[in-house]
């Protein structure tokens, strides 16, 4: 657990780091709008509208941050699978995030990646994840074709074989092919 606690702890440490740089970054972009060209409807737009962005941003990653402690939490705390895949589909589904199973459909080809075919029925080894408000593809899931099912084909029968001749039955017949 404690691997995991100092994992957190740096994921937390680089986190406030790039939250640091971009407060720089902010600051030296409003600077060049004001000096610039301060007083444009332009400018005023263009500062908004990344003022929304960075709040967003940081809302986000406020929320990131809120799952990664519930979920330490929830392991230090021994919580078992059936907990934690809860927890997950929670997530997901506020995420508006879907895993798809279906790789038949038209998207098929950009949802999954195939790892084998075989040339037989199509098995999904690993869900697909889509963001259902953009349509974008978060995560390609993987199938195989498995190979073909024997048992569909249609079977001939073989053709019957005798059993090939012992030493002593082609002596036998030999013996008689001299006799005549």
């Amino acid at each position: 657990m404690s691997r995991r606690n100092s994992e957190l702890g740096d994921a937390i440490a680089e986190t406030k780091e790039l939250a640091r740089d971009i407060e720089r970054r902010i600051e030296t972009m409003e600077m060049m709008l004001m000096v610039r060209e301060p007083n444009t409807a332009v400018a005023a737009d263009a500062y908004e509208g990344l003022r929304k962005q960075i709040v967003n941003a940081v809302q986000q990653r406020q929320a990131h941050v809120t799952q990664l402690v519930q979920f330490a939490a929830a392991i230090e705390a021994g919580a078992d699978i059936a907990t934690l895949t809860t927890m997950v589909d929670g997530w997901l589904e506020s995420a508006s995030v879907v895993a798809t199973h279906d790789a038949t459909g038209p998207d098929a080809g950009a949802l999954f990646v195939v790892v084998e075919d075989l040339g037989g029925d199509i098995e999904v080894l690993a869900p697909a994840y889509v963001d259902t408000a953009t349509s974008r593809v978060i995560r390609q899931g993987r199938i195989r074709k498995a190979a073909p099912n024997k048992s569909s084909a249609p079977s001939t029968p073989a053709p019957k074989s005798e059993p090939p001749a012992s030493d002593a039955d082609s002596a036998e017949e030999k013996a008689e092919e001299n006799d005549d």
